[in-house]
């Protein structure tokens, strides 16, 4: 094939009405699709059909199984891949949470975007027609996933409880920029997020809907280190959607899809290394037990691309949907780093970055004759966890208190003002306090404060 007229890497799109339009409806469809899966599942005391489905994958809560009803026994044919060869590497080329619960409600059903459901058969027909062009089937099947679903790629589909909320499992789905978009994809640790780009911004977060994103994104990833000198990096090209919006009992979701696309103007690079990954995966996230826990159901496929075998994609894609729920992690992450930013403008602002972050050195020799005791657990400290106190870049972050290594919490947060491909992380210590205080903030709080501008 003639690449002389590609661009690699692919630049911003300009999407023309219809088609932003056409990307919406496929959007709305998939996650309308999923809902409408989930609803009957539940309705089947989530019990599945063994003729149909086979279990295939399960951790902790959450089960994923496999459509068996229509594959086919092949034998994989010996042959040579594009996968057994070693490559170099990829070219280098804020209004806050409403504490009236019924003004909250109001404003979420007015304000959150509406998943458009089903509609008539002729009109299902011409609309499932304009998706040919992003890469569609032909034709007016009733499911707009089959119409995407390559011939004998099984769908895959896994059910489960796990703890969390909502509206944080929303939070952890938005990822509006390049920087939150590769934060969320590392989350995988068995794949590296090489280069990460929007490419189309059909629609944002809003203080009204702050949780809602639609846009097209392309994403290459490195395999681990184990299996990267002979397995080829992959790409993708997705159509990517979150939100929270209501199901037919008008209880609110949050959703979260990832949706392959064809796009002329982002080719097949396999000239350029990379081999295309083609999946399809919408995460339905309800609330359970009053919302001290989430019941999650996803569903899609995936194709690695190459000569992995459809077992093998399966699996691996069964795989990703039982790790999934850890995602969550990231909403915590985002209120972590955001109390960060909010207490250094308020010391900044007030003059006053030298109290709490240090003492004077008669104060701090004051404070460890008064001080053995952990402040969290009232264990008493180690000498080395007291030396913290003549430190000041010892302790937690947030409150500078010096706790004992068992109420330490150290996660990876970005470096203030880190962006660009490959974004430095720095391990940060927070009290056990502190993090189940940034916990327990409305995620709404937090999103609706830290709107990108």
């Amino acid at each position: 094939m003639d690449n002389s007229g590609v661009v690699y890497p692919p630049t911003p799109l300009e999407l023309s009405p219809e088609d932003a339009r056409i990307i919406e409806m496929i959007a709305d469809r998939l996650v309308a699709e999923t809902l409408h899966a989930s609803e009957d599942f539940a309705a089947l005391r989530h019990v599945v059909d063994p003729s149909s489905w086979k279990r295939i994958k399960e951790k902790d809560s959450i089960v994923a199984y496999q459509n068996i009803s229509d594959l086919r026994s092949t034998k994989r044919e010996r042959v040579w891949s594009e996968d057994t060869v070693v490559v170099a590497a990829s070219p280098q080329n804020p209004t806050f949470y409403p504490s009236n619960r019924s003004l909250e409600d109001d404003m979420f059903r007015e304000g959150f975007h509406n998943i458009d459901d089903y509609d008539s058969e002729d009109e299902r027909g011409l609309h499932h027609d304009d998706f040919t062009k992003f890469g569609a089937k032909a034709g007016a099947e009733i499911s707009v996933l089959e119409k995407f679903r390559p011939a004998n790629v099984p769908t895959v589909f896994s059910h489960g409880v796990v703890p969390g909320t909502v509206e944080d499992m929303a939070f952890a789905f938005l990822a509006d920029t390049d920087e939150r978009s590769r934060t969320r994809f590392n989350t995988n640790k068995d794949n590296l997020v090489e280069d990460m780009r929007i490419l189309a911004h059909i629609q944002g977060p809003t203080k009204e809907d702050p949780f809602r994103f639609l846009g097209i994104k392309w994403c290459t990833s490195l395999p681990s280190r184990t299996v990267s000198l002979i397995v080829k990096p992959r790409d993708y090209l997705i159509i990517e959607a979150t939100g929270m919006a209501l199901d037919s009992n008008g209880e609110r979701f949050s959703y979260l899809l990832n949706h392959s696309i064809e796009l002329d103007q982002v080719p097949d690079f396999r000239d350029f290394g990379l081999v295309r990954t083609v999946f399809s995966a919408c995460h339905i996230m309800k609330p359970y037990q009053n919302g001290e826990a989430v019941d999650a159901y996803s569903k899609g496929f995936l194709t690695i691309g190459g000569n992995f075998s459809v077992r093998l994609s399966a699996i691996q894609f069964a795989e990703g949907l039982i790790t999934f729920p850890r995602v969550l992690e990231e909403s915590y992450l985002k209120k972590l780093a955001w109390l960060m930013h909010d207490q250094h403008r308020w010391s900044s602002s007030s003059g006053s970055a030298s109290e709490g972050s240090s003492f004077s050195s008669n104060g701090s020799r004051s404070l460890l004759d008064k001080v053995g005791n952990c402040p969290c657990c009232h264990g008493k400290l180690s000498s080395r966890r007291r030396g913290g106190f003549m430190d000041k870049n010892l302790g937690c972050r947030l409150c500078r208190k010096v706790v004992c290594h068992k109420c330490t919490v150290k996660k990876m947060l970005p470096v203030d003002g880190a962006r660009g491909r490959h974004m430095k992380k720095k391990e940060r210590e927070f009290c056990l306090d502190c993090y189940l205080k940034a916990k327990r903030l409305p995620a709404w709080q937090v999103a609706v404060a830290t709107l990108t501008k």
